[in-house]
């Protein structure tokens, strides 16, 4: 058998009070009301410290800007290290290789060199050259990966600090409440 004992967990980790849920099929026009009034009724505004982690699409952070000014905006890390592992594979030749610039990428990213990665990213951009005028190549060539992360981490490089955030207590991911609404 198996036992958990309640003292097993850690003395730091904050203890829940409330868990709420907020999800719907509809536009992100009409969630950002649904989830502000959610927020509002939690009291989510006296709240010392705020975080709001999406998964970097824009639309989360106009979410964010609208209703959560206050929130510091993360770019959720699984999110983050998807598009790592595509863009390693995208560049290696072998699994080894895919596996060492996936860590070494994914490192930097957890330590706060994201920049770093960008620059490698723009390194790889100008080695494998650009798409020409009328060229369709498919989503898994490796220009259209290198191009498409690439984007997802210069617009959400403000929202990638990891350190700050861990040094803040914040959460890093939003994979507890998307587990809760799968």
């Amino acid at each position: 058998k198996f036992r958990v004992c309640a003292s097993a967990a850690p003395q730091w980790q904050p203890k829940p009070l409330v868990r709420t849920c907020v999800a719907t099929t509809r536009s992100s026009d009409e969630f950002g009301p649904m989830v502000a009034a959610e927020a509002q009724a939690r009291n989510f505004d006296a709240a010392g410290r705020q975080a709001f982690v999406g998964d970097g699409q824009a639309w989360n952070w106009t979410l964010q800007k609208t209703y959560f000014s206050k929130a510091v905006a993360i770019a959720d890390f699984i999110h983050v290290l998807t598009y790592v592992y595509l863009a390693a594979r995208a560049i290696a030749h072998t699994a080894q290789e895919h596996w060492e610039v996936y860590l070494g990428w994914a490192t930097s990213c957890w330590q706060g060199r994201v920049a770093a990665v960008i620059t490698d990213l723009k390194e790889w951009q100008g080695r494998l050259g650009p798409i020409a005028p009328g060229e369709e190549p498919s989503a898994s060539d490796p220009r259209q990966v290198i191009s498409k992360v690439l984007m997802y981490f210069e617009n959400n490089q403000s929202r990638m600090e990891y350190v700050r955030y861990r040094r803040l207590g914040l959460p890093v991911t939003s994979s507890l409440v998307e587990s809760l609404i799968k």
